[in-house]
C-alpha cells in the first residue's frame, strides 16, 4: 500500500527576534516548496523583560565583543522591536509572494512558547524560530511518538526537512516507543528529562515533534524542549481537528 500524500497545512511561524524569525523563514520555505505548507503566519512576540530592563537606571549590557554599555533607553528599545518587527513581516511577505501562498502577521507581548501554544489552535503546524539554520549542518531530530502510524507522518515530514537542508533525520524516542526506524537513526531514552538531555548534546538543525503524542505538550515542556534544541522547532498536531483538511480549506 502506498502512502498517503502529506497534506498542505497552515503553518505559524514564531519569534522573539529577528534572528530567530529568519531561521525560522528559511525552513518554512522548504516546506513550502515541498508543498507541506499552503498558508503562512507571522507572530512576533516581544519580550516585556526587555523593555523593563531598558527602564532600570543601572542597566547594562556586554556587547559580543565583551564590550560594557549602558542599555538603550526605553524608547530605543522600542524602536528596536518595532524596526525587527517590520523587518520580520517585510521578509514574511516577501516569502508569500515569491512562492504564492497567503499570508497573515501579528504582533504580542508575552512569554514567546507560552504565546504560540495559545495561538495554536488556529493553525495545523507551528513553527518556532530559536538559534541559526544552516544548510548542511547538524541534523534534523524527529521525536518518535510510540505510535506507528504518528511516527510515520513525523518521520516523513522529518526526511523532507532533511533533504531541503541537506543534511539526514535521527529518531529521538522514549524507551516505550516502537517507531519504524533503523537502528542507525534512532536513539533512545529512559526518560524525557534525558532525552532533553541528549537533544542538548546535540547539534541540530531542526527539531521536529508532534504535540498530540507528548510528553512535549504544553508550555513548560515545550519551553524546555526549545532550550534544549537550540534550533528552530516544529510543532506538528498544533490543530487536532484540522487532521485531514483538504488543501485550501
Amino acid at each position: 500500500m502506498s502512502r498517503p500524500a502529506i497534506t498542505r497545512k497552515r503553518l505559524l511561524i514564531g519569534a522573539g527576534s529577528l534572528a530567530d524569525a529568519a531561521s525560522a523563514l528559511q525552513l518554512a520555505e522548504i516546506l513550502v516548496l515541498r508543498q507541506m505548507a499552503s498558508d503562512l503566519g507571522g507572530l512576533m512576540v516581544e519580550d516585556p523583560a526587555w523593555l523593563s530592563f531598558s527602564e532600570r537606571p543601572a542597566g547594562k549590557l556586554v556587547t559580543f565583543g565583551g564590550e560594557v554599555t549602558g542599555a538603550p533607553s526605553p524608547q530605543a528599545a522600542a524602536r528596536l522591536v518595532e524596526r525587527e518587527a517590520r523587518a520580520f513581516r517585510e521578509k514574511l511577505e516577501l516569502l508569500a509572494r515569491r512562492r504564492r501562498v497567503e499570508w497573515s502577521f501579528d504582533q504580542q507581548t508575552g512569554d514567546l512558547v507560552a504565546n504560540i501554544v495559545g495561538a495554536a489552535p488556529k493553525w495545523d503546524v507551528v513553527l518556532i524560530g530559536h538559534g541559526r539554520l544552516q544548510r548542511g549542518a547538524g541534523r534534523v531530530v524527529w521525536l518518535s511518538p510510540a505510535d506507528p502510524d504518528a511516527a510515520q507522518e513525523v518521520r516523513d515530514i522529518a526526511d523532507t526537512v532533511a533533504r531541503g537542508l541537506g543534511t539526514e533525520a535521527v529518531a529521538f524516542a522514549l524507551d516505550e516507543a516502537d517507531a519504524p526506524a533503523t537502528p542507525q537513526t534512532r536513539i533512545t531514552f529512559p526518560d524525557p528529562d534525558a532525552l532533553l538531555a541528549g537533544l542538548s548534546r546535540t547539534y541540530a538543525a531542526a527539531v521536529i515533534t508532534d504535540i498530540r503524542a507528548g510528553p512535549f505538550a504544553d508550555a513548560a515542556s515545550l519551553r524546555a524542549l526549545v532550550d534544549a534544541a537550540r534550533c528552530p522547532v516544529l510543532l506538528l498536531g498544533a490543530d487536532p481537528a484540522s487532521a485531514g483538511r483538504p488543501e485550501g480549506q
